[in-house]
């Protein structure tokens, strides 16, 4: 049986809407709101979609002219090759792997036929940028430091055989997967400007560390040789730093 206390708890459940009707009324007054959203959502997934089309578009495309170039390099067709890898040095839309290995060869084209200012620059280009993986910014900046060893002799000018010191260093520093190589070339480049005591000590410390490869080694303590040959002596102190 109802008695006055039942009929107005009915009446206040009556008045107070239920959790399902707050939550539809909630979506009912933003309705306009969540359609732009959900919009934007779909407009979002459609870009998303175009642009990993376009990614697979050009991955193919370019990857497609890098193989004929390397083909047409096979075969001795070299102006064709160059065309080819320099296409996709050239763009901006090629994917970083595609344009790496392209970035390589067109600089080995450069390199054989003499353009070791052109060659340089690419190669710097590569080991200067983050678009790339480390190594092959390594391998390209490596490349780029025997250039400008090659570059640089006795009979540069104070100031641009300093200048390539500093650039052959800065690639030195920021090496990992390399270093010992590019340490290599940094002590190759000391001594071909006549700074022989840090040569030495370039040398000296590949040849202590336990990490260096052996076949480096080597090469490394017949550069030594070579310097003791053309008459210098290591002071004590620069051995025993």
């Amino acid at each position: 049986m109802f008695n006055k206390n039942n009929i107005l708890n009915l009446l206040n459940k009556a008045r107070t809407p239920n959790k399902i009707d707050i939550i539809a009324g909630f979506f009912v007054k933003r309705k306009k709101l969540f359609t732009l959203l959900a919009g934007a959502a779909v407009a979002f997934l459609i870009i998303l979609f175009l642009f990993n089309l376009y990614q697979k578009s050009a991955q193919e495309k370019y990857s497609a002219i890098l193989h004929q170039a390397l083909v047409e390099e096979e075969k001795g067709n070299i102006d064709a090759a160059k065309k080819g890898l320099q296409e996709i040095y050239a763009t901006n839309f090629a994917p970083s792997g595609a344009k790496g290995l392209a970035a390589l060869r067109y600089g080995g084209i450069l390199l054989n036929s003499g353009d070791n200012d052109e060659a340089l620059k690419v190669y710097l280009a590569i080991a200067n940028s983050n678009r790339y993986d480390n190594y092959l910014r390594e391998l390209s900046g490596l490349l780029a430091a025997k250039i400008i060893v090659i570059k640089t002799d006795a009979h540069t000018d104070k100031a641009a055989s300093q200048e390539a010191l500093k650039q052959v260093t800065k690639l030195e520093s920021r090496s990992k997967i390399m270093h010992f190589y590019f340490s290599e070339q940094k002590g190759i480049l000391e001594m071909k400007i006549g700074e022989l005591d840090k040569s030495y000590q370039t040398f000296e410390k590949i040849l202590k560390d336990q990490n260096a490869e052996q076949a480096l080694k080597l090469r490394v303590a017949d550069m030594i040789k070579i310097l003791v040959a053309e008459g210098y002596t290591p002071k004590e102190n620069v051995k025993e730093k």
